[in-house]
């Protein structure tokens, strides 16, 4: 399976999951480059994973972790999850986890309403992500490669020594 596959995979496991009462999460890391997995990005998904469901937990939202087996994939770090809260006030903590520190920059933490449909910052007129180097947009960044992915790679790398063992 190539990683279009592989998107294509997981599009189809989040249109099947999708239920009146539920959102779908999904927890990736914001790697860039082909290569996405390394010791330190799943040091920083577990990590990440982590923090979400204490979030969660703090709220009081019942979530359930699905697909283990299809996240556990050679392409990229990927944790998928149904929520039983509405979409709109899930989105609003996974984007307080993006947006706290160096850390919360990168991730990426998907929501997807009850007809698999992705909650955007834009729908809630909230800024676009800043890059994790200039704090420029980054999708401007990531246009014009104004850093090189050995660049990112190192701050990534940075912030997951600081993390503890999880």
């Amino acid at each position: 399976m190539n990683y279009l596959d592989l998107r294509e995979q997981k599009d189809k496991i989040i249109r099947n999951s999708s239920q009146s009462d539920r959102s779908i999460l999904s927890v990736r890391i914001n790697v860039p480059g082909e290569h996405k997995k390394f010791e330190w990005s799943n040091k920083i998904h577990r990590h990440a994973c982590a923090l979400l469901e204490l979030s969660l937990r703090n709220e009081s939202i019942k979530y359930e972790q699905i697909e283990e087996s299809f996240c556990n994939n050679y392409y990229e770090n990927l944790t998928l999850y149904k929520i039983e809260s509405e979409p709109w006030a899930i989105k609003k903590i996974a984007m307080i986890l993006e947006n706290q520190d160096d850390f919360g920059r990168l991730l990426d933490i998907d929501v997807h309403d009850s007809l698999g449909q992705c909650l955007s910052r834009d729908d809630l007129n909230v800024p676009t992500r800043k890059c994790f180097i200039c704090d420029e947009p980054a999708f401007m960044c990531g246009r014009t490669r104004r850093h090189t992915i050995r660049e990112l790679h190192e701050f990534m790398i940075l912030i997951a020594e600081k993390l503890k063992d999880k």
